[in-house]
């Protein structure tokens, strides 16, 4: 027998997290298994509020800059001229690959 199943019976269940003992009312329950988180309704509020700090950049903060800031004219262009290859190089493939799709379906 499983300690999660004994603790349902008597409709305990244990925190994953802060390991307290509390009621199945304190967690939340999934909707497709119908079955209590691992972490109590505190908990899982903390760690949500933590990841979610760690993920989204603080107002106000810089963005990063994509494209680099180079001085020389002739590094700059060539940059440039690699970027709008690759697009170039990007752009076509799309286009053989919808067209090999088009055959595919039609023909």
């Amino acid at each position: 027998m499983k300690t999660t199943d004994a603790f349902r019976k008597d409709g305990l269940h244990r925190c994953g997290h802060c390991g307290r003992v509390l009621p199945v009312e304190s967690f939340y329950v999934n909707s497709r298994t119908q079955r209590p988180d691992a972490y109590c309704k505190d908990c899982r509020r903390e760690t949500n509020r933590c990841a979610r700090k760690k993920v989204r950049p603080k107002a106000g903060a810089e963005r990063r800059v994509s494209i680099p800031l180079v001085a020389d004219r002739q590094v700059r262009l060539g940059l440039i001229l690699q970027a709008l290859g690759r697009v170039r190089e990007r752009y076509l493939h799309k286009r053989a690959r919808e067209k090999e799709a088009d055959l595919r379906a039609g023909g």
